[in-house]
C-alpha cells in the first residue's frame, strides 16, 4: 500500500509541478510578448482566479481523508466561481449570460412561454415551431421548470446557478464511485475527483447559461448505473440505465448511440472472451470508418457527404492544406483541447488554465488506452470504445478544439487517468519531453489555430451545430 500510495504521489507532483510552470511561463510570456487581441483586464483577473483556486483545491485533495470535505469543497467552489463570472459578465458586459448565444435562446423561450401562461406541452409546440431539434429540449424544459419555480429574470437566473452546482456536485460523487468500482486507492480518486469536480469549465459553463453541466451528469450516471448493474444484476440499476441513457437523447443523439453500444459491451464483456472482443472491437473500428457513411444514413438517416460538407465549411479559415487539417483534430483529440492563453475566444480565456492541466494528465489517458489493449483488461473495454467512438464523432464533426464537445468524454477520462497514475511508474524523461512537446501545441495553437473559433462563432450564428445536428 506505502508504495501504491508513493508512486501516486510521485506521478501527482510531476503533474502539478508542470501544471504550475507551464502556466506560470505562459501567462508571463503572454503577458510581456503581447496578446493577439485587447483582452478586458478582468476576464485576465477570473484566468488567473480560476488557475489559483484551482490548483488549492487540488492541493485540498492530497491533505484530506474525508470525501465530505472534498464534496463540500467542490460545491462551494462551484457556486462561488460561477457567481462570480456571472456577476462580472453583468457588471463588465451589462449581460448575464457573457454572449453566450445558445443561453439567450433558452431564456427567452422559456421566459415567453411562462409569460403567456403556457403549459409545458405548449411549450413543447413552440420549441419545435422555433426549428430546434429533439437534443434541444434537455436543456430549453430545464430552464422552463427552473423559471416556472423560481421566476423569470435574475430569480430563476440565480436558481439555475444553484442548480448546476448541486448537479457538479452529483457528477463529482458518480466519479468517485466508478473510481471506487475500478479499485482506485483514496489518494488517486480524491485527486481525480478534485480535478473533475473543480475543473473551471464547469463552473463557467453554470455561468454563462450551457448545458453541458446537466448533459455530464446524465453520462456519468448512466455509465455508473451499467458498472454497478454488472456487479449486482439488479432491476433498479437496469431502470436507472435506461432512464439516462434514453435521457441523454434530449441533449445529443450521437451520445446516445454510442452510450448503447457502451452498455452493450458491458453485458458480454468476460474473461472467457477478451481476446476474441478486442478484436472486434478494433476491427469494429476500422469498418467503422470505411462504412461510415452507410452507418450515418442507416442510424443518424444523414448521409456522410452532408456532415463532411459542415466540416469542411467549420475549418475552411485555417490556413493549412485539406490532410493537416483533418490531423490537427486527431491531435487535439489526443492532447488537447489546447488553452487559448493569448485570445480570448469568447470566454474560452475564463477556464483555459483547465484544459492546460487536462493536457498533462491526457499522457496518463494515453498509457490506460495503451494499457487496456496490451494486457486485454475486459472491465475496461466500455471505456476504450467511448473513447474511439468520441474521438470519431469529434473529429468528423470538426469540434475537438472545443470544449463544450471534448466534455462528453472528459468524465470518463478520469478512471483511465487514475489508473495510470495510480500504477505505472513514471519515466521522467519521457514524461519531460510530453510536456515540451504539449507547450509546443499550445504555442502553436495560439499562433495558427485559435483565430478560427472567433470566426466560426460569428458565422454559425444563434446556435452551434454538433456534425449530425447539422442542416
Amino acid at each position: 500500500m506505502k508504495s501504491c500510495n508513493s508512486l501516486c504521489l510521485k506521478n501527482i507532483y510531476a503533474i502539478l509541478i508542470a501544471y504550475i510552470c507551464a502556466f506560470i511561463f505562459l501567462f508571463l510570456y503572454y503577458s510581456l510578448e503581447g496578446y493577439k487581441e485587447n483582452i478586458p483586464s478582468f476576464m485576465i483577473g477570473i484566468h488567473v482566479y480560476f488557475a489559483i483556486a484551482y490548483f488549492t483545491c487540488i492541493i485540498l485533495s492530497l491533505f484530506t481523508k474525508n470525501s465530505v470535505i472534498l464534496y463540500l469543497s467542490i460545491f462551494l467552489y462551484s457556486l462561488f466561481s460561477s457567481i462570480l463570472v456571472r456577476s462580472c459578465s453583468w457588471i463588465y458586459l451589462n449581460d448575464p449570460f457573457f454572449y453566450a448565444v445558445d443561453s439567450y435562446t433558452y431564456d427567452s423561450l422559456a421566459t415567453m412561454s411562462l409569460s403567456s401562461g403556457d403549459s409545458y406541452i405548449k411549450y413543447l409546440l413552440l420549441l419545435f415551431l422555433s426549428d430546434l431539434n429533439v437534443d434541444d429540449v434537455g436543456m430549453t424544459s430545464i430552464v422552463y421548470f427552473i423559471y416556472k419555480l423560481f421566476g423569470v429574470g435574475d430569480n430563476g437566473q440565480t436558481a439555475l446557478l444553484l442548480l448546476n452546482s448541486l448537479i457538479i456536485l452529483l457528477s463529482s460523487i458518480k466519479i468517485n464511485k466508478i473510481m471506487m468500482l475500478y479499485g482506485i486507492q483514496r489518494m488517486t480518486r480524491f485527486f481525480c475527483l478534485m480535478v473533475f469536480g473543480c475543473f473551471p469549465f464547469f463552473s463557467v459553463t453554470a455561468a454563462v447559461g450551457m448545458k453541458e453541466n446537466f448533459f455530464v451528469f446524465l453520462i456519468v450516471s448512466a455509465f455508473y448505473y451499467m458498472l454497478h448493474y454488472k456487479y449486482t444484476k439488479s432491476q433498479k440499476d437496469l431502470l436507472m440505465i435506461f432512464l439516462f441513457v434514453f435521457s441523454t437523447l434530449l441533449f445529443r443523439m450521437a451520445i446516445f448511440v454510442m452510450l448503447l453500444i457502451v452498455l452493450f459491451l458491458f453485458l458480454i464483456a468476460a474473461n472467457c472472451n477478451k481476446k476474441r472482443l478486442l478484436y472486434m472491437i478494433l476491427l469494429g473500428s476500422v469498418l467503422g470508418v470505411l462504412l461510415l457513411d452507410v452507418i450515418m444514413k442507416a442510424v443518424f438517416n444523414i448521409p456522410l457527404e452532408q456532415i463532411l460538407a459542415t466540416s469542411e465549411g467549420r475549418s475552411e479559415s485555417i490556413s493549412m492544406n485539406g490532410s493537416l487539417r483533418w490531423i490537427t483534430q486527431g491531435i487535439a483529440v489526443l492532447f488537447g483541447p489546447f488553452p487559448s492563453m493569448n485570445r480570448t475566444v469568447q470566454y474560452g480565456l475564463l477556464h483555459s488554465s483547465g484544459l492546460l492541466l487536462k493536457m498533462f494528465l491526457n499522457f496518463f489517458m494515453i498509457v490506460s488506452l495503451i494499457t487496456i489493449i496490451r494486457t486485454y483488461d475486459y472491465r475496461k473495454y466500455p471505456l476504450l470504445v467511448y473513447f474511439l467512438t468520441s474521438a470519431m464523432m469529434l473529429i468528423l464533426s470538426f469540434v475537438a478544439f472545443d470544449m463544450r464537445y471534448q466534455i462528453t468524454l472528459f468524465p470518463l477520462m478520469m478512471p483511465l487517468i487514475a489508473y495510470a497514475i495510480q500504477n505505472v511508474r513514471l519515466k521522467k524523461g519521457m514524461f519531460f519531453m510530453y510536456c515540451l512537446f504539449v507547450i509546443g501545441l499550445v504555442f502553436f495553437y495560439g499562433q495558427f489555430v485559435s483565430p478560427f473559433f472567433t470566426i466560426v462563432i460569428s458565422k454559425r450564428g444563434s446556435r452551434p451545430t454538433y456534425g449530425l445536428e447539422a442542416s
